[in-house]
C-alpha cells in the first residue's frame, strides 16, 4: 500500500517535474533581503530549515506560549521547515523565527502555492511585549516580498498575494474572546487584507512528517473567516476567489472539487 505522501505526490502527478525543480533550487532564497534591512528597529527575521533543527524545539515553545490554545497545531512547525516535502508536494512552505534584540519574540508560518502563484498565511504569532512596534507591518510586507521571489523563481508572473483565515468574530463564546477575534480580523484588515464575501469552513487537518508518515493530526472543522492580500492592485472579481478558495481547498487541504466543504464554499460566492 503506498504512504499518504507517496499518494499525495500521485495526486499531484503533473507538478513532479516542477516540484524536482523547485528542490533542486538549492540557492532560493528563504528571507528576502530587504526584510531585515528595513525591519523595526532590533528586529531580525531568521528561516528555520529542516525539521531535524535545533530550533525547532525553541518554535515550537514559543508557538505554545502565543497561541496556548493551539497546542495541537504544534506538529505542524516541523513539517513547514522543510520547504520541498514529499508529504506536501504542491506548496512551498515557510518558518521564520523573527528575534528582537537576538531573543525570540514570534513565529510566521506560510507557503507559496506554486501552481497557482498566490500564497496561503498560516500563522503570525507575536509575543504580546513585542506587539505595537510596528512588526505586524513588516512581516505582512516581509510576507508580500517572499512570496514575490518564490513566483520568481519558479518561473511564475508577479504573484497574486495571500490568503489567510481568520476566526469568526460571531462565533466568540464570551466578551473577551469576542474583542481578541474583532482585534485579529481588524490587524487583517487594517494591514491590507480584503474580507471575501464566501461561507468558508476550514477543513479538518491531515497532514504528516516525511519522517513520522503514520503520524497523523485531525483538528475539527469550523468555519472561518478568508481574508486575502492582494500584491495587484485590481480587485478581485467572483472568479479570481473561486480560484483562490478552490486552491486553498485542493492544494493546502488536498480535498477535492466534489467535497461538501468545497461545493458549499463555492456556492456562497455568487
Amino acid at each position: 500500500m503506498a504512504s499518504s505522501s507517496e499518494a499525495r505526490l500521485a495526486q499531484f502527478g503533473e507538478l513532479e517535474p516542477l516540484w524536482n525543480k523547485l528542490q533542486d533550487s538549492v540557492r532560493w532564497p528563504m528571507i528576502p533581503p530587504l526584510a531585515n534591512r528595513d525591519a523595526p528597529k532590533g528586529m531580525q527575521l531568521r528561516a528555520i530549515l529542516g525539521a531535524e533543527a535545533s530550533e525547532i524545539g525553541l518554535v515550537q515553545e514559543l508557538f505554545a506560549t502565543i497561541f496556548p490554545h493551539l497546542a495541537h497545531y504544534e506538529p505542524f512547525l516541523a513539517m513547514y521547515a522543510e520547504p520541498f516535502s514529499r508529504s506536501h508536494p504542491a506548496t512551498l512552505d515557510h518558518l521564520w523565527l523573527i528575534e528582537q534584540h537576538g531573543k525570540p519574540v514570534g513565529v510566521r508560518m506560510f507557503s507559496y502555492l506554486y501552481r497557482r502563484n498566490f500564497g496561503h498565511g498560516a500563522f503570525i504569532g507575536i509575543d504580546q511585549r513585542a506587539r505595537g512596534t510596528g512588526i505586524g507591518r513588516w512581516l505582512v510586507q516581509a510576507t508580500h516580498q517572499q512570496l514575490a521571489l518564490d513566483a520568481l523563481y519558479s518561473g511564475n508572473e508577479a504573484v497574486l498575494g495571500y490568503s489567510a483565515e481568520v476566526t469568526r468574530v460571531e462565533d466568540a463564546q464570551h466578551e473577551l474572546e469576542r474583542q481578541e477575534r474583532e482585534a485579529r480580523l481588524r490587524f487583517h484588515l487594517n494591514n491590507g487584507a480584503v474580507l471575501l464575501p464566501v461561507e468558508y469552513i476550514e477543513p479538518p487537518v491531515i497532514k504528516n512528517s516525511d519522517d513520522q508518515a503514520a503520524r497523523q493530526l485531525t483538528i475539527a472543522s469550523q468555519p472561518m473567516h478568508l481574508v486575502f492580500y492582494p500584491s495587484q492592485p485590481s480587485p478581485l472579481n467572483v472568479a479570481t476567489m473561486r480560484t483562490i478558495v478552490e486552491a486553498i481547498y485542493h492544494d493546502v487541504y488536498y480535498l477535492e472539487s466534489d467535497n461538501p466543504f468545497v461545493q458549499h464554499a463555492l456556492a456562497s460566492l455568487r
